[in-house]
């Protein structure tokens, strides 16, 4: 069998993952690995809409999405990042809790306000107004392309000396005198591990002996053919309704709710269900004065992810096992956290091994 070492390998090449091996090898000269059991990008990340917003609850999710927009900005054409300005709407939060908050993301930088009442019909015509809406609008933000982000991630790691493995499934992962991490024909002697993988973390983990929270759940999000007039050319996401919908092409829209679908079977889940898209577009009913019957699906997404109860990622190093780290639970909302996540599971892992950039 050959062997091969590194200081660091990552298990997982999604957007998260991806993101950790470019901060790693942009700050160090350390060998660090990338190992993808299918083709970079292909799993939750390829079926993510790549909405991306400063508008989070959290200062860190506000810090790390920043850097995200920043980092897309940065590479515009690469990841087709298309600024076409997103509006979040939410009856979950108070006045002032959001002032507080656009008042923190303004002071960064970002162009955010919550508009007025009397401004909601000049950005959604046929919305249909509740007296507890608000609504956060960040006209410089918008989507971009997460699997050319991927690819980008890839391209500039690569250029600063890291491996990519695709294709390559571990089989085992063994801590002995050394850690090591096996794929088809190879031993890779590690100093680190990185798990990054997703609704995948759970069975991955369990190969070394830890636990995880995390579960699958299914992602839909359906393209639609529609009269572009009943819709606004923004990204819009509403956290009542969990609805989010975005232009996807010439009279076309993606448009998206979350599922009830837990514990999927993963090998197996990749057909669209047709209640999933007639419960979204019921509930769109709630955002929009909409004809529903004028909508004709065309297609669409559909995936999963790796949840938590919490619905929010976490990135954390084994208690048990100091040599790994892991990232997961991003819950569908992984992409336009990516850039700022990325680099605080890359400084995690320097910790670990009392490495300081």
């Amino acid at each position: 069998m050959k062997k091969l070492k590194f200081d660091i390998i990552i298990i997982g090449g999604g957007i998260m993952g991806l993101s950790t091996l470019y901060h790693l090898v942009s700050k160090t000269n350390l060998k660090v690995a990338l190992v993808e059991k299918s083709r970079l990008g292909s799993g939750s990340t390829n079926k993510s809409g790549g909405f991306v917003r400063s508008f989070h609850t959290k200062r860190r999710e506000i810090d790390w999405s920043i850097d995200t927009l920043n980092f897309l900005r940065d590479h515009k054409s690469q990841v087709d990042f298309n600024p076409i300005g997103s509006l979040f709407m939410t009856n979950l939060l108070t006045k002032n809790v959001i002032e507080s908050l656009v008042d923190t993301i303004s002071k960064k930088g970002e162009n955010i306000n919550l508009l007025q009442r009397n401004e909601f019909n000049e950005f959604i015509p046929n919305l249909v107004v509740s007296e507890d809406r608000h609504i956060i609008s960040e006209p410089n933000a918008g989507y971009a392309d997460p699997l050319r982000t991927c690819l980008l991630y890839a391209e500039l790691s690569k250029r600063n000396g890291a491996y990519i493995f695709e294709c390559a499934e571990v089989k085992d992962i063994i801590l002995d005198d050394k850690l090591c991490v096996y794929i088809d024909g190879i031993e890779l002697i590690t100093e680190a591990v990185h798990v990054s993988v997703g609704a995948w973390s759970s069975s991955l983990l369990k190969k070394v002996g830890l636990s995880s929270e995390v579960f699958s759940k299914g992602i839909q999000a359906d393209t639609f053919y529609v009269d572009n007039n009943e819709f606004s050319n923004f990204c819009l996401l509403d956290s009542e309704t969990d609805i989010y919908t975005r232009p996807y092409g010439p009279n076309q829209q993606l448009i998206g709710s979350a599922t009830e679908f837990f514990n999927i079977k993963m090998d197996a889940y990749d057909k669209p269900d047709e209640r999933q898209c007639q419960k979204t577009l019921s509930k769109l009913n709630n955002i929009f004065e909409v004809d529903i019957k004028s909508l004709t699906p065309i297609g669409g997404r559909v995936g999963f992810d790796g949840y938590n109860q919490e619905m929010r990622g976490k990135i954390y190093q084994s208690d048990i096992f100091p040599g790994i780290s892991v990232s997961e639970g991003w819950s569908g909302a992984g992409f336009k956290l990516a850039h700022g996540a990325g680099k605080s599971a890359s400084k995690i892992i320097l910790e670990s091994l009392h490495y300081y950039a």
